[in-house]
Parts: C-alpha cells; sequence; structure tokens
C-alpha cells in the first residue's frame, strides 16, 4: 500500500472512530462532576451556599437528564456534547458552592468567637461588681432581695455560657451564633440591672 492510500484510508476511518467514542456516555465528565459534588456536600454548601448549591443541583439534573436521553437513542443517534457541557456547568457551579460555604463557615466562626470572648468578658466583669455589691456594707430597703436575684440570674449565665462555649464541633453555624449573641445580650442586662442597684445602694 502507497503511503498516500495509507493516509486516505486513516482520515476516512478518523471520523468514523470518534463518532463511536461519541456514542459514549461522557464518564470522565460525569466522574469530575460526581467529584466536585462530594466535595461541596463535604463542605456543607446545602446550609452554607444554599443558593449556589440549588443551582449546581438543577444542572446536575438537567445533565443527568441529557445523558439518559442520549443513552437511551440508538448508538449512531446519540450526541453527549450538551450533556459534557452541562456536567462541566455543574461541576464548576458546585466548586463555586464549596468555595462559598467555606468562607460563609469561616465568617461566622469569626463572628462566634468574637460574640464568645465578649460575652466571657462581659460575664467576668458583672461579677467583678457583684463582688463589690456583696462586699457592700450598705444594706437599703431591698438591697439584699435585689443581690439574691441578681446573683441567681448570675449563676443561671454562667451555666449557660459554658454550655455555649462548650458545644461547637458539628452544630449548625448559625444557631451558633445566635446563641453566642443572645447570651451576650443577657449578660448585657445583667450588667444593667448591676449597674443600677450599685447607684441606688451607693456601693
Amino acid at each position: 500500500m502507497t503511503k498516500p492510500a495509507f493516509r486516505a484510508r486513516v482520515f476516512v476511518m478518523l471520523p468514523i472512530a470518534l463518532a463511536l467514542v461519541a456514542c459514549e456516555p461522557p464518564e470522565e465528565e460525569i466522574e469530575a462532576a460526581q467529584t466536585a459534588f462530594e466535595e461541596a456536600r463535604a463542605s456543607e454548601a446545602a446550609t452554607y451556599a444554599p443558593t449556589k448549591w440549588a443551582l449546581a443541583q438543577r444542572t446536575l439534573d438537567a445533565a443527568t437528564l441529557e445523558v439518559e436521553t442520549q443513552t437511551e437513542k440508538p448508538r449512531v443517534a446519540r450526541r453527549y456534547e450538551e450533556a459534557i457541557e452541562l456536567l462541566a456547568e455543574a461541576a464548576k457551579q458546585a466548586r463555586a458552592a464549596r468555595s462559598e460555604a467555606t468562607d460563609e463557615i469561616a465568617q461566622l466562626q469569626s463572628e462566634r468567637s468574637a460574640a464568645l470572648d465578649s460575652a466571657g468578658s462581659g460575664f467576668d466583669a458583672a461579677r467583678t461588681v457583684l463582688a463589690s455589691l456583696d462586699a457592700c456594707q450598705r444594706r437599703p430597703k431591698g438591697f439584699s432581695r435585689d443581690l439574691e436575684v441578681l446573683d441567681g440570674q448570675a449563676e443561671a449565665i454562667e451555666v449557660e455560657l459554658l454550655s455555649v462555649q462548650g458545644t461547637f464541633d458539628g452544630e449548625d453555624l448559625y444557631v451558633a451564633v445566635e446563641a453566642a449573641n443572645a447570651i451576650q445580650e443577657r449578660i448585657d442586662a445583667l450588667s444593667t440591672d448591676l449597674m443600677s442597684v450599685k447607684e441606688k445602694s451607693g456601693c
């Protein structure tokens, strides 16, 4: 066989080979999308990047449907180009969801830590004022009762503060931040009441 004839045969066979490849489901693209979604799921994208996660899911559903539609056709009629584009877009969106979730988690963890640090400092300050009131020699009417109530509030807050500080890993960070802010508000209210009693008693 002469070289020109051989080349002509190769050029004839190449489109046929490519067509046969195109008839097969895009396994590489499917696997890449699955990996991207597994990583996004592990990063809790559904919780911390819900909009991007939902978009990625819709695109993946469309890609899956397209793959199934083409696979049901006769081999010679299958065309996976659209499915490949959808799979690539779904993987891209899943990675975006993962990135947003990672950033959101870091932000929430920072907010929670800051709130707990502030709550801890505020509680220590409140305890100091409470101790000074307890040591005060002046005992106007109602003072002892007020002090008893405030001491009980402080003890309850301390228990709650320890609980909030101790539950961190594995919890919903939105709930954690809300709990930290709530305990901070209770400590602020306690501090206000303590200062009011301090001014009234002259201690």
